[in-house]
């Protein structure tokens, strides 16, 4: 796990691909925006990810 500090305005890449940009610093909340290619799955943390149909295909989740 990466803990970094960064101001709002402030981004840093995963790779060369991702990009996390802090957009908004608030009194108890952090706004953050992720900018990468449209084949890379983005899934909120919160979220259990989507299960596969029953196709016999498995696709792996990208975090």
């Amino acid at each position: 796990m990466l803990i970094t500090s960064r101001r709002e305005g402030e981004a840093f890449l995963i790779g060369e691909e991702i990009e996390i940009l802090i957009v908004r610093v608030g009194r108890s909340r952090v706004r953050v925006g992720i900018r990468a290619p449209r084949e890379c799955r983005v899934l909120p943390g919160e979220d259990p990810p989507p299960v596969a149909p029953e196709s016999g295909r498995q696709d792996s989740v990208t975090r």
